[in-house]
């Protein structure tokens, strides 16, 4: 699956030098793969249940990054 929107990668030497631990918060995003609607993954159980009620399949793909993969296990899960 090709990725429409590839992440953006910020350069550290982009970031203000702090002797304070820097925290970043990012909201995981999921697309339904039925309605192809992007989502926080907090409301994403919300989304599915509404397409189970009508009778459809479990609508979002989880994917990680390509690259590093543990093992043999898959990157790809359906929830």
């Amino acid at each position: 699956m090709e990725h429409k929107n590839p992440p953006t990668i910020i350069p550290s030497s982009q970031f203000p030098t702090s002797e304070q631990p820097v925290v970043m918060v990012v909201d995981v995003m999921l697309r339904c793969k039925l309605d192809n609607q992007v989502m926080p993954a907090s409301m994403a159980l919300e989304h599915q249940q509404m397409h189970i009620k009508k009778g459809e399949d479990p609508c979002f793909v989880i994917e990680t990054a390509p690259g590093k993969q543990k093992g043999e296990e898959s990157t790809r899960g359906i929830i």
